[in-house]
Order: structure tokens, then sequence, then C-alpha cells
């Protein structure tokens, strides 16, 4: 199946079933999988949560404007973070980068951004 194909062949879920847990296996499968997710001068300016806990699943619900059952009923709920200042972001990921990435960051990137 092409990448295309599987694009179009998605859907969004309506409703999870409470009772069906994901595996641990299946959840170190896809932090593997989120750890690779590549970005620009493979900085992965984010952050994955995985939040199983009934009791924090609650306390997001009760903050979700329309997917309060969605988020209830979930096995395991994914939340993005963004890492959110340029300073931040430079200072987690650049510190440690390549010359070439610092350079393309510095050069090319920071300009356009600011």
């Amino acid at each position: 199946m092409s990448f295309l194909e599987i694009a179009k062949s998605r859907y969004t879920t309506k409703k999870y079933d409470s009772t069906k847990k994901i595996s641990g296996d299946k959840i170190e499968q896809l932090k593997d999988i989120l750890q690779l997710s590549p970005s620009s001068i493979n900085s992965q300016p984010w952050k994955f949560t995985i939040v199983e806990s009934t009791e924090v699943k609650n306390l997001l619900a009760s903050n979700s404007a329309f997917n309060q059952t969605k988020i209830e009923d979930a096995s395991h709920l994914i939340v993005f973070n963004v890492l959110s200042t340029k300073e931040y972001f430079e200072k987690l990921r650049l510190e440690n980068a390549a010359e070439g990435s610092k350079m393309y960051y510095n050069n090319f990137l920071k300009p356009i951004a600011s």
C-alpha cells in the first residue's frame, strides 16, 4: 500500500473501548517510533508524554472542550509538547548539535524566523 493510499484510508476514532488496553510491548514500539520522528536539522523540538494514569487522564479530560469521554476511555493518551521558545530550543538542542547543523540554523533558519 502506498503512503497516499494509507493517508486516504485513515479515519478518526469516534469512541474507545475502556475495557481494552494497549500492551506494554506496543507502547514501547510507539515510543521508539515517536523518538525517531524527523525534524529539520534533526532538532526534534518536541516532547511526547504517554499518559496511562486514570487520574491524570481524568484531569486532562476535565479541561478538554469536546473530547472528555474519548480521553477518559482511551487506554493511553499521547500529549505532544512543543518546546515553546526560541531561546529554550537553542539552549537545549543547539549546544550539542554538529557544527554543520549550528551553521545552517544560525545562517539560514534563524534569520527567516526573526
